[in-house]
């Protein structure tokens, strides 16, 4: 079962320049905490702005590209991965970017959706527009840092 996590904004808005607009310690804390002992897909540009493979998680990285990383599975045929995979048992995470999230919504049964109460008007990056009355929405908790708010929202499709 694939299960999107992200972080966005009132607009959607999720990077700028390969790099998440929302860095948020607890925000985080959670992505980690949901996340491991896991398996993780995100695309190159993402794994790249993290910079290294993620600990104590499977790491997949969707790229055409000849990559040759540690603890990292590079996922060329992005199609077989999905066929061989939407039907598992196993919740596999899918971290992003863009591109990746538009590939993988129709076939997620999740999203872990961190739901920032502002908007980044120079972001290049945007989660995808989906269609919210398909889920049952539960919140986690609602926090708020330096005077920005947010909630830890999890949509489950019906």
């Amino acid at each position: 079962m694939f299960s999107i996590i992200a972080v966005v904004g009132n607009n959607n808005d999720m990077g700028k320049k390969n790099a998440l607009i929302w860095n948020i310690l607890e925000d985080l804390k959670y992505f980690r905490k949901t996340t491991l002992n896991h398996k993780v897909v995100m695309g190159r540009k993402t794994f790249e702005s993290i910079g290294k493979a993620l600990p104590k998680r499977e790491n997949f990285v969707v790229t055409f590209h000849e990559i040759n990383i540690p603890d990292v599975y590079v996922i060329s045929n992005l199609e077989k991965f999905i066929c061989e995979n939407k039907n598992t048992n196993e919740e596999i995470f899918i971290r992003g970017g863009s591109s990746i999230y538009n590939k993988f919504l129709q076939y997620s049964n999740k999203i872990y959706l961190t739901e920032i109460d502002q908007e980044y008007k120079e972001a290049d990056s945007y989660f995808p527009n989906f269609d919210k009355s398909l889920y049952i929405k539960t919140t986690n908790s609602s926090e708020s840092i330096d005077s920005i708010r947010y909630v830890f929202n999890v949509y489950v499709k019906n």
